[in-house]
């Protein structure tokens, strides 16, 4: 009875996450929706919309990572831009089920 619980609890707790700011450019009004990973320099990833439809520029510098938030594949090129990570694929964002964009050969799920 006690691990029943438990696991209720932390299910609880799970539903309680804080929404991402946007999860792909249609909750940013056709701008695109930016993972940003900090690497070098330490700091706390964060998710955002950016001010235009080319913004996000993807890739990966010695202070962070980038990558697009994305619904479909077509969010991963929107702009347009030029870009490999034009897959749409299923990731672990934040603690949070959502999706980024990838290289296809990456994206297995």
């Amino acid at each position: 009875m006690k691990s029943l619980l438990i696991l209720l609890a932390l299910l609880g707790l799970a539903a309680c996450e804080t929404p991402l700011a946007c999860y792909g450019s249609s909750d940013c009004h056709g701008n695109a929706c930016c993972y940003v990973i900090p690497t070098e320099g330490g700091g706390l990833p964060g998710v955002s919309c950016t001010s235009s439809p080319t913004g996000c520029a993807v890739g990966d510098t010695i202070d962070a990572k980038s990558r697009r938030m994305c619904h479909n594949d077509d969010d991963c090129v929107a702009g347009p831009i030029s870009t490999r990570y034009t897959k749409c694929c299923n990731a672990s964002v934040i603690n949070q089920g959502a999706h980024t964009c990838t290289s296809p050969e990456l994206c297995t799920i």
